[in-house]
C-alpha cells in the first residue's frame, strides 16, 4: 500500500499524467475555438503531450502557451494550407454521398476519397507533431510529414483507428467516456510518435 501511495508510484504517476493529459486537451480545444489557431493550438498539444511521455513535464499550462507562442508563425500557415486541402476533400466527400446519379462515376469514387482524407488526417497529425518536435521551414514540413506518414503507416493506422473509435463512442451516445477518451488518444499519439522521433534522431 506504501508503494502504491508514494508520489512516484505507479498509480500517483498515472493519475498526473491523466490529469494533465485532460488540461492539455482543454487548452487545445478552448485555443482552437477561432479556428485559425487550430494548428498552433494542436502543435503546442503534441508539444506537451510528447514531453509528458518522456516524463519531461511539470508545468503543463506555461509549456503549452510557451509552445503555441513559438510555433504560431509556422503552424498557422501549415494549418491554412492544409485547412484548405481538408475543406476540398470534404466538399468533394459531401458531393458524392448526395450526388442523384446512382451508379454515376461519383459513387465509385467514394472509396478512394475515403482513402485520400484517411490519409490526410494522418498527414494532419504528423505535420503538427513534426513542428512540435523539429525547427523546420513550411515547405519542408509537408514534405517530411508526408513521407513520415509513409515510412511509419502501420502506427499511423493506429493512431487513426484509435481516434475513429473514439468519435465513434462519443457519438453513439456513450458522452461518459469523453472524460477518459481524449487521454487514451492522446497517449497513444504521444507514445507512437515519440518512438518514431527517436529512431529518426538515432538515425
Amino acid at each position: 500500500m506504501g508503494h502504491i501511495l508514494d508520489y512516484d508510484g505507479k498509480f500517483i504517476n498515472f493519475s498526473n499524467k491523466a490529469t494533465d493529459t485532460l488540461i492539455a486537451t482543454l487548452l487545445c480545444l478552448v485555443c482552437s475555438i477561432p479556428i485559425i489557431t487550430i494548428g498552433a493550438s494542436t502543435t503546442a498539444y503534441y508539444s506537451v503531450m510528447l514531453k509528458l511521455v518522456k516524463d519531461e513535464e511539470s508545468y503543463i499550462t506555461k509549456s503549452f502557451f510557451k509552445a503555441f507562442k513559438e510555433n504560431f508563425k509556422i503552424a498557422t500557415i501549415v494549418w491554412l494550407i492544409l485547412g484548405v486541402i481538408g475543406a476540398v476533400l470534404l466538399t468533394s466527400i459531401y458531393i458524392v454521398l448526395n450526388t442523384k446519379t446512382i451508379g454515376g462515376v461519383f459513387q465509385y469514387a467514394l472509396p478512394l476519397y475515403v482513402i485520400i482524407f484517411l490519409f490526410y488526417y494522418m498527414v494532419l497529425s504528423a505535420a503538427f507533431a513534426y513542428i512540435a518536435q523539429f525547427y523546420d521551414g513550411v515547405r519542408r514540413v509537408l514534405k517530411l510529414s508526408w513521407q513520415f506518414v509513409v515510412k511509419y503507416i502501420w502506427s499511423f493506422l493506429i493512431m487513426t483507428v484509435v481516434d475513429i473509435v473514439m468519435w465513434v463512442i462519443v457519438i453513439k451516445g456513450f458522452t461518459v467516456f469523453i472524460v477518459f477518451l481524449p487521454e487514451i488518444s492522446g497517449f497513444v499519439h504521444a507514445y507512437l510518435l515519440n518512438r518514431m522521433f527517436t529512431k529518426e534522431i538515432k538515425n
